[in-house]
């Protein structure tokens, strides 16, 4: 995918979706879109054969991805790789298999793995509050 279709595609990421979680998800839905289309289903079958496609190598969407996810997430890089994996996997499943629905079983996945990482522990949520002298540890909600 060049620099380009990747700016196009992140551009209809942001219009998805009025939380960065919705369009974490909606990246699946936008994904298996593409995929279905037979155009673009033999471009990505002629340019990256076999198990290789545009996604493995694609830092660029992995940094969006980290973007997206660091709005409410205690640790946005390691959501932004799982969903890298995730997608990755469906992508590959989906051309090996068309119509197999791996892209929508894959959001499904997402959708959980999101709200897991949105919900911050008390341990991450605690901080350091000194009141009288005397250091305490205290949750912030």
């Amino acid at each position: 995918m060049d620099t380009l279709e990747i700016r196009w595609f992140f551009r209809l990421v942001e219009k998805c979706g009025k939380s960065p979680a919705e369009r974490l998800v909606a990246v699946f839905a936008i994904v298996e879109s593409l995929v279905q289309s037979p155009e673009l289903r033999e471009k990505l079958m002629q340019e990256f054969p076999g198990d290789v496609h545009c996604l493995y190598a694609a830092l660029e969407l992995k940094e969006f991805l980290t973007g997206l996810a660091a709005a409410n997430i205690a640790n946005p890089t390691g959501l932004a790789h799982q969903l890298a994996i995730l997608l990755q996997g469906a992508i590959a499943e989906e051309l090996r298999n068309p119509h197999t629905g791996a892209l929508r079983e894959a959001a499904k996945v997402a959708q959980v793995v999101i709200e897991k990482s949105g919900k911050k522990s008390a341990v991450q949520n605690a901080g350091w509050m000194s009141v009288g002298g005397v250091a305490a540890r205290c949750c912030y909600r």
